[in-house]
């Protein structure tokens, strides 16, 4: 019995086999209220954020032959810097080109005296216009107050014949009661006063006639000395549109020459950036022939404002709410990092960043690109993105984090238990729920977990 005693657990032993049986199965329910910090996955790169300090493509400006290159793949170039020499296949192409200039001018400057004696012939026209429509208006109202005189001599004409004819009346009644009140002598002179009005009567009506005739005959001289004149005027604007339009075709020639002159000056290729020569095309040796347009050379200029390029699937973008300022945890490739997704905390080798800009369509393939800047408020230790700091404060290019150097990124959202998420997960719910009313959006960024200092 003593051995048995001896064979059996020792009562401490089974106490703490107790606690440990006890921990074991209350720890899942305390994991379930544990916090845990949501977030969407993506993958990209490192890009420049401005267009121009990202790789600059070089190409031949015309068709020739290359004489001499200045840089070799790798090598820092300074703004101004030589990259290579092209000839243009033909050696006097250059000089053709000038002389082609020459001819063209010429052609210019004829054509713009030419311009110039139209607009002084249509001024000149205009003024004989003016001047002649005038003279034919002044004669129009000559007339025009000649007919007013003479139907105002007419009316005096009828007046008068009135008088006559009542005279004549008078000394026709006393001549026939023969009581001898009045002569054969007055009777006669009344009688031929009476016609010597009517034929003023009809002298008057043919003046009137006469100057209505002149009046209509001037008012048709007006119009077709103005339809002359404007036909006239018309004729040098229809020349004046064909000397411009000449004038215009002439300087076309001169800037398309002016541009191919140009182009072939540029015969030296020097560098428009600072920067590094990525790429020299393998076809561009010395002596090789090249097209107009034709890659000569990349080059990366130097950036100090490089952002990642992420691209987030379409399940998760809704996800972000079109928000920009999310915390973003990065992992650059080549940096060793542990990253746990929901305690970013405790991840090691990852570089914080928030969002700058969300895309608003996809890639065509349904991804959408956000671009997410270093995070200017670091919330963790060694926060700061490789060789930034050291690349702004010194004023150099950044050589520990190049463009194209792949990255992950992991945008945070909001913090819940873990049981929350297990049980999201397990229904297949999004990690969002929306709780604001319609139409309210909350601008400011999803809080996180943060490291205890």
């Amino acid at each position: 019995m003593k051995t048995l005693e001896l064979v059996q657990t020792p009562a401490s032993t089974r106490r703490w086999a107790r606690v440990f049986f006890m921990i074991m199965a209350a720890a899942p329910f305390i994991l379930l209220l544990a916090p845990y910090q949501q977030a969407v996955s993506g993958s990209g790169q490192v890009v420049a954020f401005s267009q121009e300090e990202r790789p600059t493509p070089v190409n031949a400006p015309f068709d020739g032959r290359i004489v001499k290159w200045h840089v070799k793949e790798g090598q820092i170039v300074k703004k101004g810097d030589p990259i290579v020499d092209i000839q243009d296949n033909d050696p006097i192409f250059l000089e053709r080109l000038r002389e082609q200039r020459t001819a063209v001018a010429r052609r210019q400057k004829a054509t713009q005296e030419r311009v110039k004696a139209i607009q002084e012939q249509i001024g000149k026209l205009t003024t004989a216009r003016d001047e002649a429509i005038r003279a034919a208006s002044e004669r129009l109202e000559a007339a025009r107050r000649d007919v007013v005189t003479a139907e105002n001599a007419l009316v005096r004409s009828n007046a008068s014949l009135e008088l006559a004819e009542e005279n004549y009346k008078l000394q026709e009644g006393l001549f026939k009661d023969s009581l001898g009140l009045t002569s054969r002598i007055d009777f006669v002179r009344a009688k031929q006063d009476r016609e010597d009005r009517r034929a003023a009567v009809e002298q008057a009506k043919a003046g009137v006639a006469k100057s209505n005739d002149m009046v209509r005959a001037l008012a048709a001289d007006v119009q077709r000395i103005t339809n002359s004149e404007n036909a006239t005027i018309q004729s040098a604007n229809a020349n004046l549109e064909m000397a411009n339009d000449s004038l215009a075709s002439l300087d076309r020639d001169m800037l398309d020459i002016q541009t191919r002159i140009s182009r072939q000056d540029q015969q030296r290729i020097v560098s428009d950036i600072d920067g590094v020569v990525w790429q020299v095309s393998a076809k561009s040796t010395t002596g090789q022939l090249v097209k107009a347009a034709e890659l000569l050379v990349e080059l990366v200029p130097d950036t100090h404002d490089p952002v990642v390029e992420l691209l987030i699937d379409g399940n998760d973008m809704p996800l972000l709410l079109g928000k920009v300022g999310q915390h973003v945890r990065l992992q650059f490739e080549g940096y060793p990092a542990i990253q746990f997704v929901g305690w970013p905390s405790v991840a090691v080798g990852t570089f914080g960043g928030k969002v700058k800009i969300i895309d608003p369509t996809d890639d065509g393939k349904g991804k959408f690109r956000i671009l997410v800047e270093p995070d200017p408020d670091p919330q963790f230790d060694d926060d700061n993105w490789p060789g930034l700091s050291e690349a702004r404060s010194k004023g150099t290019r950044i050589v520990l984090l190049r463009q194209g150097m792949r990255a992950n990124g992991w945008v945070f959202l909001n913090r819940v238990t873990l049981g929350w998420e297990l049980w999201r997960r397990i229904n297949g719910f999004p990690p969002v729920v929306a709780t604001k009313e319609p139409g309210k959006v909350d601008d400011k960024p999803p809080k996180f977990i943060k490291k205890a200092k």
